[in-house]
Formats: structure tokens, C-alpha cells, sequence
């Protein structure tokens, strides 16, 4: 379910595909304790390292059981996962953004824009690309073992 159709559409995400209705799984009881599917507004992977993208209006508070559920990754064994929290949704309107768990790029609140943000994601990819994590060659190793091709 888009919460917000109207600003949805004014800034669509990347390759936007269409939307899928998760509602009839909600209907269904699938999940226990009221939980719910979430979006993830952008993420990247980069030699089995995560970088995940939240985006709320200025003002807009997460939603506690989203953010616990992007936190916990953080946890997962052989992976790294960062996430950048912004306040805006857009270039434009953007005021700032929280970066949590970068092993390469410093971490806590700012209120810069962004421009500062390009510089933070290219750092992030840099690092990534030359800190391939465990989930990663074992990836490949599997690959490897069955002919199939991995980048």
C-alpha cells in the first residue's frame, strides 16, 4: 500500500516497475503481531556489502518496527550493513540525513545536504569494493563450484 500516492509519484523510485498490494497477505494473517511487508526505499550491494536507503519527509519520524527491522541486519553474520536515514526525498527538498553502522565513514547525525551525501556514498562505495565480506566469497566459491558466473 503507497501511504502517500501523491508524493509517491512526484519522485518515483529508481526503475520503477509498478507497485505490488501487500495487503492481501495482510488479510490473510501470514504475519503474527500486527507485522507488516516495508519497502526499502534504495539499497545497494557491493561484494556482499549493504547499503540501505531511507527516505521521510523533514519531519517524519520512522516508524519504530522499520527501523528496528533495517537495525537488526546491522547483526547478520557475514555481511555489513549501513544505512543512511535522510530528511527529504529529493535532491530539492533534502535537509539533512543520519548515517548508522559505516565501518568506513564515520557515523551520527548532520544536517548537511546533498552534496555531502554524494560524498559520503562514494566513500562508502570505495570501501566496499575493496572489503569483500564472508557472505561474499562464499558467493563466489559457490559459484565458482557450479559454473556460474559472479561479478
Amino acid at each position: 500500500m503507497i501511504h502517500s500516492p501523491d508524493e509517491f509519484y512526484k519522485a518515483p523510485p529508481a526503475e520503477f516497475d509498478g507497485e505490488f498490494v501487500w495487503d492481501f497477505l495482510i488479510r490473510a494473517g501470514c504475519f503474527p503481531r500486527g507485522i507488516k511487508p516495508m519497502d526499502i526505499d534504495g539499497s545497494v550491494e557491493m561484494r556482499g556489502n549493504y547499503l540501505r536507503f531511507e527516505t521521510k519527509k523533514p519531519g517524519a519520524e520512522i516508524p519504530e518496527p522499520q527501523r528496528q527491522s533495517l537495525e537488526i541486519e546491522r547483526f547478520a553474520k557475514d555481511i555489513t550493513v549501513t544505512i543512511i536515514y535522510t530528511r527529504g526525498k529529493t535532491i530539492e527538498t533534502m535537509e539533512g540525513f543520519t548515517v548508522v553502522f559505516p565501518p568506513c565513514i564515520g557515523k551520527g547525525d548532520t544536517d548537511y545536504g546533498a552534496d555531502r551525501l554524494v560524498q559520503i556514498v562514494k566513500r562508502w562505495a570505495g570501501w566496499a569494493d575493496g572489503h569483500p565480506s564472508r557472505a561474499y566469497e562464499k558467493y563466489v566459491e559457490d559459484c565458482k563450484e557450479k559454473g556460474r558466473r559472479y561479478y
